[in-house]
């Protein structure tokens, strides 16, 4: 299972499962990405019955687009990669 994440401009969110199809997409207008972006993916994650050690890779956009932006999703993969 993958994590997508793209916080460039607004904020998308998904899961896709081992040969790349949708389980689950959210799409928000919010420019606060960080506000919300752990909650959303929590939730995402717990509605299809999984937790964050499930995630084998995740895919983020790179731009272009908000340097802040981008910085929030690459932050969390640095996270992500501690775990």
């Amino acid at each position: 299972m993958y994590l997508y994440i793209d916080t460039t401009h607004e904020i998308t969110i998904g899961l896709l499962d081992k040969s790349f199809a949708w389980l689950g997409y959210e799409h928000f207008t919010s420019k606060k990405s960080s506000a919300i972006l752990h909650y959303k993916i929590h939730k995402m994650l717990s509605a299809n019955d999984l937790e964050i050690k499930d995630v084998a890779g995740i895919i983020s956009s790179a731009g272009p687009g908000s340097y802040t932006g981008m910085r929030v999703s690459e932050g969390f993969k640095d996270i992500m990669n501690w775990q």
